[in-house]
């Protein structure tokens, strides 16, 4: 949980928005949430039913939500994760499959950091076909790596590719690797 999310607690979350296939909408406010009726009227003949959120430059849905007068940004699916849990998340929040926009709750897990980079997407400029396999021009080989609770395995090298790869997704089983890590999502 991060200090914005301390803040809002679940009653008042639970006043906001409701979930359905992944999104949130906006509910009819009541007018204690407004300084004037005129925000009143306003808010809820703009946002009322509407889905909640805008992408930012991160790719991630966000919400403004305003609260004793202090406008703070959320993650949708953070928001969504705390609504249908009751109560926010301790860590982070995966998206399984990776798509930063599908808020499906059976697509969200909370999970620590570590855990998180066990699930992560492939590079877009990644050449082997494979997280963690790279070819060494100094040493003519293919070289496996694999990072895990913070730290760097240097697993060896090859004059195989299948041979790097074989050996990078043994360390990956053996480190409980997400099925999904390293799958490419390129735009």
């Amino acid at each position: 949980m991060n200090d914005n999310e301390k803040i809002i607690s679940m009653k008042h979350l639970k006043s906001l928005f409701f979930y359905e296939d992944g999104v949130i909408y906006w509910k009819h406010r009541p007018r204690c949430h407004f300084e004037t009726d005129m925000a009143f009227k306003m808010c809820n003949s703009k946002n009322e039913g509407r889905p909640s959120g805008t992408i930012s430059s991160g790719g991630y849905l966000r919400t403004n939500i305003t609260f004793n007068g202090v406008r703070r940004s959320y993650a949708n699916h953070r928001i969504i994760f705390a609504l249908l849990n009751n109560g926010w998340p301790d860590g982070q929040i995966d998206h399984i499959d990776h798509n930063r926009n599908n808020n499906l709750i059976s697509n969200l897990r909370c999970v620590n950091q570590s855990d998180n980079q066990k699930n992560a997407t492939r590079r877009c400029d990644n050449k082997s076909g494979v997280t963690g396999v790279h070819w060494h021009n100094g040493k003519g080989k293919w070289c496996a790596e694999i990072s895990s609770e913070n730290k760097k395995i240097y697993i060896g090298s090859f004059d195989e590719l299948i041979d790097a790869i074989a050996e990078r997704k043994r360390y990956e089983s053996n480190l409980n690797f997400h099925k999904n890590h390293g799958v490419i999502l390129c735009h």
